[in-house]
């Protein structure tokens, strides 16, 4: 492949792959050396050889994410997480994700009335949210994004430090049209500038910039690459 015998190594990956059928032991180092070699397509086959004979396998899963993710296609992204969530429901990890991915999907819900104080508590299993974001089971706009800012504050509630959680929930609030709450979930908190991920910087500079604060979003916006982010996540910037 690096001599540049495209077709010498497309027969060897695929011998490779033969190979290896059936043996998920053998498929993931298989997977995990193409997608260091930059051959995704090769990786991409036998990650989703592993998820489906052996869903359960974390690495597999994993490897098909992170290809996803270099991709940059939210919805397939989304899709994935949504299969994980189901192997592993009560994981907040990926509870956060596949709803932040939903949420970047949703378009805003800007004729939602502004409203100061704390939402009722609601917390729904794992298996629920999962059947709950099926496209199957369609539901109004409002309420799915309050079913993930009640999610997203359980969420904090349950591990406040974690930025991830609480970007999902500034976001959430965000696409209520309520960026005044949205701006409280970063109150009492000091984050390191340099310690702030390129999602999480995009989400905190909009919020700012609903906020009036579009100096200081401006400047964390120019921080930022398109490259970096999710084509959603860079239309939260956009106007910047």
């Amino acid at each position: 492949q690096q001599l540049g015998e495209t077709t010498a190594a497309e027969n060897n990956w695929q011998r490779a792959l033969e190979s290896a059928a059936g043996d998920p032991q053998k498929l993931l180092p298989l997977a995990e050396y193409a997608e260091k070699n930059g051959a995704a397509a090769m990786a991409e086959i036998a990650y989703n050889t592993i998820v489906r004979d052996t869903p359960g396998l974390r690495a597999g899963q994993q490897g098909r994410l992170r290809l996803a993710q270099q991709s940059r296609d939210t919805g397939k992204i989304h899709r994935i997480l949504e299969q994980m969530l189901k192997q592993w429901p009560n994981d907040s990890a990926v509870q956060n994700d596949e709803a932040y991915t939903r949420l970047l999907l949703l378009p805003n819900d800007k004729g939602k009335p502004e409203v100061r104080g704390r939402r009722s508590d609601l917390s729904l299993s794992g298996e629920t949210r999962a059947i709950a974001s099926s496209p199957a089971v369609p539901r109004p706009l409002s309420s799915e994004l309050s079913e993930i800012e009640a999610l997203a504050e359980d969420l904090v509630r349950r591990e406040p430090a974690s930025l991830p959680h609480r970007t999902l929930l500034a976001l959430a609030r965000l696409k209520q049209g309520q960026p005044a709450r949205a701006l409280e979930v970063y109150s009492g908190i000091n984050i390191p500038h340099n310690a702030l991920s390129p999602p999480a910087l995009a989400v905190h500079a909009a919020v700012l910039a609903d906020n009036g604060q579009g100096a200081d979003a401006r400047t964390e916006a120019a921080d930022l690459r398109p490259e970096q982010l999710l084509p959603e996540e860079q239309a939260l910037i956009s106007g910047l």
